[in-house]
This record gives structure tokens, sequence and C-alpha cells, in this order.
């Protein structure tokens, strides 16, 4: 088992290993941008005479009154040469600076004229593979709107409505931004739909709980509650329509979005929700002991008092040197500031989690009972885990009984060494189990209980497609990995295929001839298939809280690709508890085509560590994990 030194050591050898991760991520970047800006003048076809160069901009024609003031945004094109208007940086609340930091955002009232043509500088970020050239400041609430409406007040009257998607970023609520580089408009600009990004507060200035000195928990909730209330205010002034806002988030932001589900602040604020790669009941996305991680918190930060954590430089409340502020999962580590307990907070209606997630997700239908878009990609961190145990140090479990976690270590160490005599190897057996514990696994219990209490229809999918528009396999993993990638596509690879990251002006390059390689064009035509099926379907639910609606199927209608995708929860039991899977070709199967062992063997674990349902630590019967892949297509 990994003791304390242990311990200490991954810490410090993992920041190591994200700063050369880092430098390697930007010197990919880098020479891949240089060798698609040489390519793009090689050559035209289809999109390329798009000119790789989405985000083309002009000063004309872009201007939107609103509060009391005129904003002034800049024009740009897509891919497809469709004009749209970018207005970026605007002010969603006031500045969380001195005696505002660490209080409830305040909204904020814009007047006069301004330009908002820059994305804002990132909030701060916990993780030093992050920030690199990302610049951050504490003065971040900041949105972006992307609209293929003009907006100007006069004209918005003379035609539709649009609808609206907006969008939660991930980084397990303690990095990431609003910024487009890598999660660009485009491809659903040019369906008509407006796209709203915003950065909220992570890490200790967002998710840090000390009730005791006036600290609510889950500030950074209430930033994304704002940035909901602000959509509902101003969009209409931007060509949207307020009453078809979808709020879309991906891993942690998922998990976000599903707090909204259940917040009766956020009721009305969206009509459909996008869940895509995580949930509330995901081992990261609550703190089940947020007093010892304020504890640490307090004694890092040297302070007493809300009054002296607002006067500490940035550095210091950004602290988390701490091994104790870190929550050990398998081979990973997680700082211990995510959502948690507010059922301090004053305000009823404010309060997102009055409870154990899993429990409140068993026995309480939505708040928002909205069309929900639930799912996850077939490997997902299957290749991020070097696990050697199941320690149960430094835990996050409601069960903190010790003698239930020794034998629970003892149980696994187990089934680990029958798998190893069954061919595989005790390292193996604890990738494939901490993989479908650390995503799968919390994404299909919460799919199966909230369908139960969902009257609107929910919509289950498996991303399957591993391709070259896979940007987090394909310019992080790769690259930070120290044993061999597989075949899959992995966390945050379907996003490639939903927004336009700088890996598809690199298709763009090879379908015009460069590099010279025969395949090239039938490649880049494979991605475009899978992204247009992708758009398509995301698009169609934006707008119709069904994917595929009665328009048609999505594919080609005259062979296998067409599908009609009927809801998980349809109440006919011929097509209830079924999935899209979105590969190559789209395919709608029954969940309980096969059964994943290592799923079988988690839903035991989980119940003993967050239900108290322990009784199989002293029974014989265990799933049989001979041969089981590493593939979480079926449940």
């Amino acid at each position: 088992m990994a003791n304390e030194g242990y311990r200490g050591t991954s810490v410090r050898r993992n920041w190591i290993v994200s700063l050369l991760v880092f430098v390697t991520m930007t010197v990919t970047l880098l020479v891949t941008l240089a060798v698609t800006l040489l390519c793009s003048n090689v050559g035209a076809s289809e999109s390329a005479t798009a000119s790789a160069d989405a985000g083309t901009e002009d000063a004309a024609g872009c201007t939107v009154t609103f509060d009391r003031g005129l904003a002034i945004g800049v024009r740009r094109q897509t891919f497809s040469d469709k004009p749209y208007c970018a207005y970026e940086g605007i002010s969603y609340a006031e500045p969380p600076l001195g005696e505002l930091r660490f209080e409830e955002p305040r909204p904020y009232r814009f007047e006069g004229s301004r330009a908002f043509r820059n994305v804002s500088k990132a909030c701060p970020q916990a993780w030093p593979m992050h920030i690199g050239n990302l610049e951050t400041s504490e003065d971040c609430l900041y949105l972006n709107v992307y609209t293929g409406s003009r907006g100007n007040t006069d004209q918005i009257g003379s035609s539709p409505l649009r609808p609206v998607l907006l969008w939660v970023h991930g980084g397990s609520f303690v990095v990431g931004s609003s910024e487009t580089d890598i999660f660009g408009p485009e491809f659903l600009l040019d369906k008509g739909i407006i796209v709203v990004t915003f950065n909220y507060r992570l890490a200790a200035l967002g998710f840090v709980s000390l009730p005791d000195l006036g600290i609510s928990a889950n500030l950074g909730l209430l930033d994304q509650l704002e940035a909901l209330r602000w959509t509902a205010r101003h969009i209409t002034h931007f060509g949207g329509d307020p009453n078809r806002v979808t709020l879309c988030g991906w891993s942690a932001g998922a998990a976000s979005v599903t707090y909204h589900l259940y917040s009766p602040a956020a009721r009305g604020l969206f009509h459909n929700a996008i869940i895509m790669s995580g949930s509330m009941t995901q081992p990261w996305a609550y703190d089940y002991d947020p007093d010892r991680c304020g504890r640490e918190y307090l004694r890092e930060c040297d302070a007493t008092s809300k009054e002296q954590l607002q006067s500490r430089p940035l550095a210091q409340v950004m602290a988390s040197e701490s091994r104790s502020m870190y929550v050990h999962f398998f081979a990973l580590y997680y700082l211990c500031f995510m959502p948690s307990d507010d059922g301090q907070q004053p305000e009823a209606d404010l309060r997102f989690v009055g409870r154990d997630p899993f429990e409140r997700v068993r026995t309480d239908p939505p708040v928002s009972d909205v069309p929900l878009l639930v799912g996850y990609t077939t490997l997902e961190q299957g290749n991020v885990y070097n696990a050697r145990d199941f320690t149960m140090t430094s835990n996050n479990f409601p069960n903190a009984n010790a003698t239930i976690h020794r034998l629970l270590e003892a149980f696994l160490d187990g089934r680990a060494q029958v798998a190893a005599s069954n061919g595989s190897s005790e390292r193996q057996f604890y990738r494939e189990l901490a993989a479908v514990a650390d995503i799968v696994y919390g994404i299909q219990y919460f799919v199966r209980h909230v369908s139960v209490h969902l009257r609107a229809p929910l919509y289950r999918y498996l991303f399957a497609y591993d391709g070259a528009f896979g940007f987090m396999k394909n310019c992080f993993y790769r690259n930070s990995l120290v044993h061999p990638v597989m075949a899959g596509p992995m966390h945050g690879d379907e996003l490639g295929y939903l927004f336009t990251p700088y890996v598809y002006r690199l298709g763009l390059a090879e379908a015009a001839g460069c590099p010279a390689d025969g395949n090239a064009r039938e490649r880049y035509r494979t991605e475009r298939r899978v992204q247009r099926h992708m758009v398509r379907l995301w698009s169609n639910f934006i707008k119709h809280g069904n994917p595929t609606p009665e328009t048609g199927p999505v594919g080609r209608k005259t062979n296998q690709h067409a599908v009609r995708w009927h809801p998980y929860n349809d109440p006919s039991p011929e097509r209830a508890r079924q999935y899209l899977r979105i590969d190559q070709r789209l395919q709608l199967l029954p969940e309980t085509e096969a059964v994943n062992p290592f799923h079988q063997l988690w839903a035991q674990v989980e119940g003993c560590l967050y239900e108290f349902e322990c009784d199989f630590l002293t029974a014989s019967e265990t799933p049989n994990l001979q041969q089981a892949p590493v593939s979480f297509e079926d449940d």
C-alpha cells in the first residue's frame, strides 16, 4: 500500500511531469499551427476555401445596446464563410476583488460605450500545468457571446430569436477558462445557434467552504448561476431566445450542470441540458469533509478570519501545497476544492447541495425537469491511470470506518490476484477498475436514477470514434503518458467534433494536399462525417430538445447510417434503455447487450463506501474478471 512518503513523492513527481507536459503541449501546438499556416495556401478543396482561418476579423456591423450602454463587437467568419459577431470580455458580475473576495457574485451594470473584442483573462488556476501562457487575474468574471445575428436592437424584432448554448468549461473545479482556441463556436454558429462561454471562480476562491468565517460554499456554482441570470436578462439583445437556453458542460462543467438541475434558483433559466463525461455522482465532484479541507486551507494561508483572507496576496490564498488538501483516488490526486454541502447557506433557494448527491439522485426528481443529453467516451481516462492498488488514505467517502476500509483493500487485492492468475496483471486490474470508478460508473448511476424521476426525455450516448480531431488524446495525453496509449477516444476527445479546435485547421490543410498523402482526403472525409453527425445531433437537441426530431433521421437516409434516437426513458419497453453509439456509423443499441464486470465490482464497492451496504465483504460471490475488456461500451 502507498505510504505518506510515497504519496508526497508522487505529488511532487506529478507536478514536475505536469510542467514537462505543458512544455511538450506548447511545442506541439506551435509546430502544428505553423504547419497548418504553411499548408493553408496549398490547393483548395471544400472548406479549405473557407480559409483555415475561421475568425477573420472585421470591426464593422456588430453593435448591441443593453443595460445603459452600447457594446461594440467584432465581425468574423466561420469556416464556411458565414459572418458572425463576437462580443468578448463582457462583465457579468462585479470584480471579486478586495472586500468582494470570497463573497457571492454581484450583478454588474454596464454603462457607456465599450468595445468587447478580447477574451478576458482566466480565473486563477490551481495547477501549474494549466498556467503557462494562459493569463490569469482575480478580476475574471466575464463572458463571451458569439452570434450570427448582427444584434442591432432595432433589427431584433424583424427576425426570429435564435436558440442559445451556454457552455460550462471543465477542469476539476480548479482549472479551465472560457477560452475558445480549443472550444471554438463556429460549427454551432453555422447551425444558427448563439454560443455563450464564461469564466467562474476556481479552486479555493470558488470552492472552499468556511461557514464559520462567513464564506459560503460553492461560490463557483453561484458564479455560474449569475451567468445564467445574465443570459436570461440580456441575450435577446444579441438575437437569442431566453426561452430556448441549453446549459451544456463537460467533465467538472457537466457535474456543475447536474447541480443546477437540482437548484431552485436555476429553475426556468435553462430549458435543455447536455451533460458530457461528468455528473454530481463522480468521486471528484463532491467533498464529503469540507471542514478538513477548510482547516488545512486556513493553516496554509496563516489566516483566522475572512478579513485576513481578503487582504492576503493572491499567491497566498491560492496555496495548495499541503498534501492533506489532496484527495487520493487510485493513482490520481484531486484537490479538495470541489462542491460541498451548502445547507448553511442562509438563502434556501441558493443551495445547490442539500445532502449527499447519491441520495439526492436516488430519491428526488430534478427541480428543472428538462430534456437531457448525457454520455461519455469509450475509453475516458482508462489511459491516465497507472494504479498499483486502491489505498484508502486521504479518501473522500461518506463511510469513514477504518475497519471497513481495510476490509475493502484486502477484498480488492484478492480480486486483483484472481485477475492476475487469469492472465492479466494486478496493475491492469486496478487501471481498469479505476477508469470505471472515476467517470463511467457515476454517469451510469446518475442516468439510471434520474431517468426514473424525469418526465422529460433523456438521451444517452457513447462516443466511440477514435479520430484525428480528438484533441485531448492527440495533443495532451499522447505526450504525457508514460505507458502506451490504447485505442479508443479519451476524456474530452468528443469536444473536437462539436467545437472547432486547432486540429480542424490541420484537417483542412491535409484535405488541401499537404502533407502529400494519398489517404489524407479520405481520412478528412471520415473526420468530417463524424463531425457533421455530432454537430447535427447536438444542434437539433439545442433547438428542439430532441437530437433526431421529426424533420428526419441523422445520417445517410439510404443506408445504415440513418438513425432515429429514442429516449433512454422511452415509455415503450421495446425502445427503453437504449443508447446511441457515435462512431463512423451511428448505432442505437440496447443497454443490456453485455455486462462489464468492472462496473459490477465497483457497484459493490460504491454501495459500501457511499451507501454503507458492506455485507458482500463476507460473501463469496464476486464478478468474474477473467479477460474483461478495458472498454465501457456496456454496463
